[in-house]
């Protein structure tokens, strides 16, 4: 995480082409899929909003809302976490907080 002006950025490492180092997070992976999951579920009519998604999960719609945001992650940095080349100190608490949710989905 880098700081710039007033955001904070999660500063991806370049690319490598040895893979033997690189390590998979499951929470990160499980996180990004979740997000898009459930995104998708919205986006077709599946369920209307993200309480009927928590509700169909079983989970918490405050836990919904901050996961949902992954969905919408740069890129880059979903294919850094695929590919496990994230940063170290990067944990699921960190990517939740780079993920605020800022209510394009309305519940």
């Amino acid at each position: 995480m880098q700081r710039c002006g007033r955001e904070m950025k999660l500063v991806v490492a370049p690319k490598h082409t040895d893979h033997a180092t690189s390590q998979t997070i499951p929470s990160l992976l499980k996180a990004v899929a979740r997000g898009h999951q459930w995104a998708e579920w919205i986006r077709s009519g599946e369920v209307s909003d993200l309480r009927s998604v928590a509700r169909r999960v079983g989970l918490t719609k405050r836990y919904v809302t901050r996961v949902m945001g992954c969905a919408y992650l740069d890129p880059d940095i979903v294919e850094a976490i695929l590919e496990g080349l994230q940063p170290a100190d990067l944990s699921f608490e960190k990517l939740l907080a780079l993920c605020q949710w800022n209510g394009i989905l309305k519940s």
